[in-house]
């Protein structure tokens, strides 16, 4: 009630907020991406208006930072949790115009579904969009993002969505910066693979020699033609 007040006292409608898509890649993208949520979180909103903002945002993703592309990503995947009407642009294929078979994977893929998307980008009117002919193929593409935080979240539109599934948590996304992505995947634990040599200590100078001398006597490998 306290946040419907609020929205209603700041005459804010979806319908404002929806040519607002670069407020997200910023320094308050965060906050816009939790208040966008809870803008959209409304069960009174119609599923085309859900649908023009879950392609707005799956195309800024393609283009954004990787921050901003896992918030755009959580926020679809959180919307979609509360309104099953806008599922069907997950499970609905791209099709193209003369009834040929599109491509199933790779490059060729993406720009066929690119290419034959009714989806109109430029336009600013969700009800004319026609977002709810479309489908979220920028989802599938966002699937070999270099930035493994963005990749994971856009897995979770290939499982099944319904009551069981998690939400999305913003917060810890809302502070994402390059170096805390980066940070995080140095922090990962990765499993040592079985080697038929041995491991390096050092990749450059006189280091790298010294400690191939200290493991394999007389040096071993490129060393012992020297």
């Amino acid at each position: 009630m306290r946040y419907r007040c609020r929205v209603h006292a700041r005459n804010v409608t979806p319908v404002c907020v929806y040519p607002l898509r670069q407020s997200l890649d910023g320094p308050s993208g965060g906050a816009f991406a939790t208040e966008l949520q809870l803008l959209l979180s409304s069960t009174g909103l119609p599923a085309y208006l859900l649908a023009a903002f879950a392609k707005r945002l799956s195309r800024l993703a393609l283009v954004a930072s990787p921050p901003c592309a896992a918030l755009c990503c959580a926020v679809i995947f959180n919307v979609m949790l509360q309104h099953p009407s806008v599922r069907l642009l997950v499970n609905r294929p791209p099709k193209a115009p003369n009834g040929s078979a599109p491509p199933v994977a790779g490059s060729a893929a993406a720009d066929f579904a690119f290419w034959s998307d009714p989806y109109l980008e430029a336009e600013e009117d969700p009800e004319a969009c026609g977002a709810m002919q479309s489908c979220l193929w920028e989802i599938d593409s966002l699937r070999s993002h270099a930035s493994p935080m963005v990749a994971s979240l856009a897995a979770l539109f290939s499982k099944p969505i319904d009551r069981l599934s998690t939400p999305v948590d913003l917060i810890p996304l809302a502070s994402a910066t390059y170096g805390s992505l980066a940070q995080l995947e140095f922090d990962k634990k990765t499993r040592a693979a079985p080697l038929a040599i041995h491991p390096p200590v050092a990749v450059f100078g006189d280091a790298m020699t010294k400690g191939r001398a200290e493991l394999v006597p007389g040096g071993g490998g490129l060393d012992g033609w020297q």
